[in-house]
């Protein structure tokens, strides 16, 4: 249960009308997090919003659009989020369950 402290602790009401301001994908710096890209997606829900989880641990929620480790959402899709890093489009997949991702 301690693993899902992280994710109860999120804000997931945000107000809609409120705009965030994330700097562009050009002025931050991927760090890889695991094979394959700048995080390791955890899941999907629908083509909405993915959890991932970052290179530092921690699990995140993002939207299409946000950014995330250095990488901006542009798709999502059950279990896969496509990405824009440094102008390159890159396919994210859930790791297979026992696979340690």
């Amino acid at each position: 249960m301690a693993e899902f402290e992280p994710i109860w602790r999120l804000s997931l009401r945000k107000s809609l009308s409120d705009a965030s301001i994330t700097p562009p994908v050009a002025d931050m710096v991927a760090t890889p997090a695991g094979p394959g890209g700048p995080f390791i997606l955890i899941g999907t829900i629908g083509d909405s919003l993915a959890m991932i989880r970052t290179s530092a641990g921690v699990v995140e929620i993002k939207g299409l659009g946000e950014s995330a480790n250095g990488a901006k959402i542009v798709a999502i899709r059950p279990a896969q989020v496509d990405v824009e890093v440094a102008g390159q489009r890159l396919t994210i997949a859930k790791p297979r369950e026992g696979s340690g991702g």
